[in-house]
């Protein structure tokens, strides 16, 4: 709920002050952390951005007229494509599909039941 907050804040702001401020909305999306330290070699670890990477490249598009980024030009493709094409329930149903490698490579198990949950709420909403 704190990010859709923050996004649309961002807009908010952007929409009310466009002539004198310029709002770009970062959205880290594959980025190495702590918890992706393990990422090293393995599949799908050529599309993480390092720290240094990802603040370039919302620096990089800052006052160039873009209000959200990924912080490179090809996780703005993926995030735009998947959001503008694929519904919630699709986006929905492929996280939980990839989970087991994405606890692999986070090297701990995650809990699904949460994630269950809320699909099955939003489907009975």
């Amino acid at each position: 709920a704190n990010k859709a907050y923050l996004r649309h804040l961002s807009l908010c702001i952007h929409k009310e002050y466009e002539e004198n401020l310029d709002v770009l909305i970062a959205h880290p999306l594959a980025v190495k952390s702590e918890i992706l330290s393990n990422t090293d070699g393995k599949k799908n670890s050529a599309i993480l951005l390092g720290p240094d990477q990802f603040v370039e490249g919302i620096l990089f598009r800052l006052g160039k007229g873009f209000r959200e980024s990924f912080g490179w030009w090809v996780h703005d493709f993926m995030g735009y494509i998947v959001s503008d094409i694929m519904s919630y329930e699709r986006r929905s149903a492929y996280w939980v599909k990839n989970i087991p490698r994405y606890s692999e490579l986070l090297d701990r198990p995650v809990n699904l039941k949460p994630i269950q949950e809320k699909l099955q709420q939003k489907q009975t909403n």
